[in-house]
């Protein structure tokens, strides 16, 4: 009698160390996840302006994009389905900053080109319409 209960006292305990290894840790969506440029055409992404991320986030709901592109905030449209991703015209702020803006418009024009994405754990790698990886990005937090 014993024995039936200290086995279902280790089958709990498993299932508890199980479930608190997803507890946070689950990988990170396309959608909803803050997404931080790691890099952009095979090189390594500068910080924006004042040291800021270039990031973007997509929300689902109202399938829009959003984020920062190294001086300038922008949004603006997306469509997926499945592998597929595409980004319509994006509305951009419109300051001038000092700094490395031809790193801006590289990203946002690397955006336009978009045409499917891999998503690997944290990873997140957009594809233009050659097939070469242009955009690369980690997960992070705001």
């Amino acid at each position: 009698m014993v024995r039936p209960r200290t086995l279902l006292v280790l089958a709990l305990s498993s299932a508890l160390l199980s479930s608190c290894d997803t507890i946070g840790g689950e990988d990170p969506t396309l959608t909803g996840t803050y997404w931080r440029l790691v890099e952009l055409e095979g090189k390594p992404a500068e910080p924006g302006a004042e040291g800021r991320e270039i990031h973007l986030v997509l929300e689902a709901d109202i399938e829009k994009v959003r984020g920062y592109a190294g001086c300038n905030n922008f949004t603006g449209g997306f469509e997926t389905e499945g592998e597929s991703l595409s980004f319509g015209p994006v509305a951009a702020t419109r300051r001038a900053c000092i700094g490395n803006m031809d790193q801006e418009l590289d990203f946002l024009n690397a955006l336009g080109r978009t045409e499917r994405y891999t998503l690997t754990g944290d990873e997140l790698v957009l594809y233009d319409t050659k097939g070469a990886a242009s955009l690369g990005f980690e997960a992070g937090t705001p």
